[in-house]
């Protein structure tokens, strides 16, 4: 039986941060062709959608999420169908601070079936409240026994969660123990509390020692001291996460927009890299006040906000780092790129990152309804 073709005209691809204009042919659901001008006749069989004015993007991952939401609080666990809409094929999952250690396991075996769902999630073992979790003996067992065990994480610098420096601690050494000894990216996520002013508390807790491994300071866009730590350690060659907080007229007052945080660090340094963004999806965000409604993390709100800072003069290709090329070097996430001989699975959206079409092997979908095909062979 012949392999079904796909030609996918007149694309914009970023080529070492240069726009070029490119075709993308596929055959059988693989790209076997990227180049300029892939010509085909009348009689080929090949179906072709011009993609003229349209990127041609990586599967986006949100950096940091609740995937399993939060028992008895309304909160919902995680929607593919609402992720995959928004072009979000891959993410982070950890513990909420309010879970318990069985939640753990539940997590794992969540990623495992959104991963047969056409999801590239990887989940974070480690801290919640005062304690550490994990389901084997320590967390450095977590992460050797699993692939798609990232690392761990712990919330820090808050009034009634957070953890202690020697747990704090402990818990990077294992991770970083964890990386070494499986040669693959694994991270120590330190989620900033409602106490968080900048980093002190990280770099006491660790001492500035190098056996700690990569240690990621979350909701650095808490308030402005916040975000001036982080951009000092961005500087240093650190990495920060980012949140989109979502409705800021309810929000707590100190929390800066994602957008706005990026344009300040655009403004500053030139470039966001090292920078990732997460949406808490799953997770209530500090609200204003006792008399503001819960604000609740919703993976809307970070690509909203994405597109938020393009309209501020972040170039295009500085925001899609933030969801696409970083987290795919941290996170180990290389098999998100386009490039010949791999699977096609991809986004075509215009200029203002609106996502025009999901390209799934020989399907192409629109991110409205992803299950009803453009092109289905």
């Amino acid at each position: 039986m012949e392999s079904q073709k796909t030609n996918i005209k007149r694309v914009t691809l970023f080529e070492d941060g240069a726009r070029q204009n490119r075709d993308i042919y596929i055959v059988g659901g693989t790209i076997k062709l990227i180049r300029e001008d892939v010509r085909q006749g009348v009689f080929s069989g090949v179906y072709e959608l011009d993609a003229d004015g349209l990127f041609a993007l990586p599967l986006f991952t949100d950096c940091g999420c609740f995937a399993l939401g939060l028992k008895d609080l309304e909160l919902p666990k995680l929607s593919l169908q609402e992720y995959k809409r928004f072009g979000f094929f891959s993410f982070i999952t950890m513990l909420n601070p309010l879970d318990n250690p069985a939640r753990l396991l539940e997590q794992k075996e969540c990623v495992g079936v959104y991963g047969k769902a056409g999801m590239f999630p990887r989940y974070i073992t480690g801290g919640t409240r005062n304690k550490m979790y994990h389901l084997g003996e320590n967390i450095y067992e977590d992460i050797i026994k699993s692939e798609y065990c990232a690392g761990a994480s712990a919330l820090v610098e808050d009034r009634e969660l957070g953890i202690d420096h020697a747990r704090f601690a402990n818990m990077a050494r294992q991770v970083a123990a964890a990386a070494a000894d499986t040669d693959r990216p694994c991270v120590t996520i330190a989620l900033l509390g409602d106490a968080a002013v900048d980093f002190a508390f990280i770099d006491e807790a660790l001492g500035l020692g190098t056996e700690y491994g990569t240690v990621i300071p979350a909701f650095v866009n808490r308030n402005k001291g916040t975000l001036n730590a982080g951009l000092l350690h961005l500087n240093e060659g650190g990495l920060i996460m980012l949140v989109a907080c979502g409705d800021t007229a309810r929000m707590n007052a100190g929390c800066i927009p994602l957008s706005q945080s990026l344009a300040r660090i655009m403004q500053a340094r030139g470039n966001l890299d090292g920078v990732l963004a997460a949406s808490y999806s799953g997770g209530f965000l500090p609200k204003k006040d006792t008399n503001s409604l819960d604000v609740r993390g919703e993976i809307v709100n970070l690509s909203s906000e994405l597109r938020e800072a393009i309209s501020l003069g972040v170039p295009i290709t500085e925001v899609l780092k933030t969801v696409t090329k970083n987290p795919a070097a941290v996170f180990g996430l290389d098999h998100l790129k386009i490039s010949e001989d791999r699977y096609a699975r991809f986004l075509l959206a215009d200029e203002d990152l609106n996502i025009k079409y999901i390209v799934d092997g020989n399907q192409i979908y629109p991110p409205d309804s992803y299950r009803t095909p453009v092109l289905f062979f």
